[in-house]
């Protein structure tokens, strides 16, 4: 079967940087941070009432450190998991788009993916990222792709998002070879 649409792309640490904050869920840290903010900010306050001048130091000092934090540690963080993740390190990914599935070829490994398969598809200014779990996403740079490939992808996107795209659990594995036909609903 001839794919209908190839892109390729170079997973450097700012492709991996940027997939990380389109991808991530960054709601539980900024909840901690909003929480530690708003005692340090009570504490504050009881330190002005009360006249305590350690209490309002220890509250500014947590109030502006707080914020680095919330700023330097998921970057951290982040920078390690692309340099602890050799495999994926400045890899090249070639995506084969075929009608009903694609598949991902690297030095490392090649994966064949439905598009019901997908948990989703995050839409950014200048990328896709095809999210085949938590911890496996494909990259799709815009600019790296044919305009056909951009509509296919925003039309598997809205399908994916109203259900209306089969699984693997409902069709079988995907024959690569074979010209498969979803059936109608």
């Amino acid at each position: 079967m001839k794919s209908m649409y190839r892109t390729a792309t170079p997973v450097t640490a700012e492709e991996f940087r940027k997939m990380s904050v389109a991808t991530g869920n960054k709601s539980a840290l900024i909840s901690i941070i909003l929480v530690f903010e708003a005692v340090m900010a009570g504490m504050l306050v009881a330190g002005i009432r009360g006249g305590d001048v350690n209490r309002i130091e220890m509250a500014v000092i947590m109030l502006i450190l707080l914020p680095l934090v919330g700023w330097f540690v998921p970057r951290f963080m982040l920078r390690r998991a692309y340099a602890v993740n050799e495999s994926a390190n400045n890899v090249v990914m070639t995506i084969w788009f075929y009608k009903n599935f694609f598949k991902v070829h690297s030095r490392n490994a090649t994966s064949v993916v439905r598009y019901g398969d997908l948990q989703r598809i995050v839409e950014t200014k200048d990328h896709f990222y095809l999210m085949v779990d938590r911890n496996r996403v494909v990259i799709v740079i815009k600019d790296n792709c044919e305009p056909g490939l951009i509509t296919m992808l925003e039309d598997i996107h809205a399908d994916l998002a109203a259900g209306k795209l089969k699984t693997s659990a409902e069709l079988g594995a995907v024959d690569e070879d074979a010209d498969e036909d979803e059936p109608e609903d």
